[in-house]
């Protein structure tokens, strides 16, 4: 026969959250045309799975100026981001930036992140007038097309 005594001990445990540190990344054309609109987007990652991240609030501006904020999502893919399409009419050179401010979630904290872009924007002749932008699946082409008036 076993006979087993009742035994009480205790134990300290700690919980601790645990951060994540993340990753944003921009697409939009490296130059544009003087009031030629073209598109801002892309992706929030967590770094240790490169998983998109879905439901977090995106602040996009350039040079300073705020452009909105944005929300991430699920579509077309997990994390994707989309702040439409942006027009800047003074020609110049700008820093698009996106932000990231970092948030809590189910006992996990997403690190804060930005990720910024140069961006050329050059004088448009007078003779041109733009009339479109293309995009072509997930690479990002910016088409100023020109037409001659005469």
């Amino acid at each position: 026969m076993v006979i087993f005594n009742p035994t009480v001990g205790t134990k300290t445990i700690t919980i601790t959250e645990v951060e994540v540190n993340t990753s944003l990344v921009i697409v939009a054309p490296s130059s544009s045309g003087a009031g030629v609109a073209f598109p801002v987007s892309e992706q929030l990652t967590r770094t240790d799975t490169s998983e998109g991240i879905n439901g977090e609030t995106i602040t996009v501006s350039y040079n300073g100026t705020p452009l909105g904020t944005t929300t991430t999502g699920t579509s077309p893919i997990p994390g994707m981001w989309n702040i439409g399409f942006i027009t800047i009419n003074n020609p110049g050179t700008y820093t698009l930036k996106a932000e990231f401010a970092g948030s809590t979630r189910g006992g996990l904290t997403l690190g804060a992140t930005s990720a910024t872009l140069r961006l050329g924007i050059e004088e448009l002749p007078s003779w041109a007038i733009p009339i479109g932008v293309l995009v072509l699946s997930s690479a990002l082409i910016a088409v100023s097309t020109m037409k001659k008036l005469f």
